[in-house]
């Protein structure tokens, strides 16, 4: 929770850094902030300090967050606006990769080695992604684009206010929501409710997120072929489909291995279509792109981390909580899918 709010507060910033002063630099700088970070997590462990854990947490999710800005800064600059839904969709297959390994990698970690390997991943994580990222293309810094506070406060004023920015920003966080929530309620029910070891349970949420990996190249290979408002109603489509099964088996008491992760699969399909196309809807926009990229994320995360928060507060270990979530969720995404319909109709 500290993790994830530190990385929505994050994404701000790093729009002006990033147009000012170029988004590699910036992106360097904060992954070795990251690192710092990420190696203090272990100084609460012998102090026994929860406090002092969730604060370094924090700073760390809110130093890492420049990867999610950054790629799609990246995206909005390198490609045309006609390209943009399909080089998401190739993006989001990292989506499905690096979460779900860092999942089996960290479930067979503490089993092996307790919660330090966690945070032991978490620290190679950070160093892995530094020594990545130094191969991302020099950009040019938009020196012209000021970091005077009156130019941010206006900037971000158009980003936030514009609604073919806005309301992608809220579709792609409800689609991130119904991932945390998986992400953060599913190893209660596999590991204490299904008894399944933290091993088991990373190998079946690896495969799980291959689902993404499969629609975002679905996505990316038709992105061509239909608007992208079809493309997103496609995604809920798949998405309620999957979001309905899990609840009504739920609701049934069939909680099982299948019914956890199958349907969740196909949710993570479609997630890949709504994403893509709702975040190219946004980045096409004649503003800054790294303004735009740090606006839609940050409504993305704000969201998502306010879902997470939910979840915490409403009783989470009842297993019906998760799926009626899952299933409000869904609504909200159709009642704004409708309302960008409006806007890109006018567009």
């Amino acid at each position: 929770m500290w993790f994830l709010a530190g990385y929505a507060i994050g994404l701000l910033p790093y729009g002006p850094l990033g147009a000012h002063f170029g988004n590699r630099k910036v992106t360097l700088v904060a992954l070795v902030i990251s690192m710092f970070f990420a190696a203090l997590c272990f100084l609460p462990v012998p102090l026994h300090s929860l406090g002092l854990f969730h604060i370094f947490r924090f700073l760390l999710g809110f130093s890492m967050s420049i990867g999610l800005k950054m790629a799609f800064s990246y995206i909005g600059k390198c490609y045309l606006d006609s390209e943009i839904a399909k080089m998401s969709s190739y993006l989001i297959t990292s989506f499905a990769l690096a979460p779900s390994i860092s999942v089996f990698m960290t479930g067979w970690l503490v089993s092996w080695l307790g919660y330090l390997g966690a945070l032991l991943f978490q620290f190679f994580y950070c160093v892995f992604v530094f020594f990545l990222a130094r191969k991302l293309p020099p950009d040019q810094p938009e020196a012209m684009v000021s970091i005077h506070r009156s130019y941010v406060f206006s900037t971000f004023k158009s980003c936030f206010t514009n609604p073919r920015i806005a309301i992608p920003g809220i579709l792609i966080s409800l689609s991130t929501s119904l991932i945390y929530l998986f992400a953060t309620e599913s190893p209660f029910i596999a590991i204490d409710y299904l008894k399944l070891s933290p091993g088991v349970f990373g190998v079946l949420y690896f495969l799980t997120f291959w689902g993404a990996l499969s629609g975002g190249i679905l996505s990316g290979k038709t992105a061509h072929l239909l608007p992208r408002r079809v493309f997103i109603g496609i995604g809920i489509v798949i998405m309620s489909l999957g979001s309905l099964v899990t609840f009504f088996l739920f609701i049934s008491n069939k909680v099982s291995v299948y019914s956890l992760f199958i349907p969740m699969f196909f949710i993570l399909v479609g997630s890949s279509y709504y994403y893509a196309n709702a975040v190219s809807i946004a980045m096409e926009q004649k503003l800054n792109k790294s303004y735009i990229s740090s606006t839609i994320q940050f409504i993305n995360m704000g969201i998502t981390t306010l879902f997470v928060f939910l979840l915490s507060i409403l009783h989470p270990t009842n297993l019906l909580v998760m799926p009626t979530l899952f299933l409000i969720i869904l609504l909200i995404s159709i009642v704004f899918s409708f309302i960008l319909t409006k806007y890109t109709k006018e567009a």
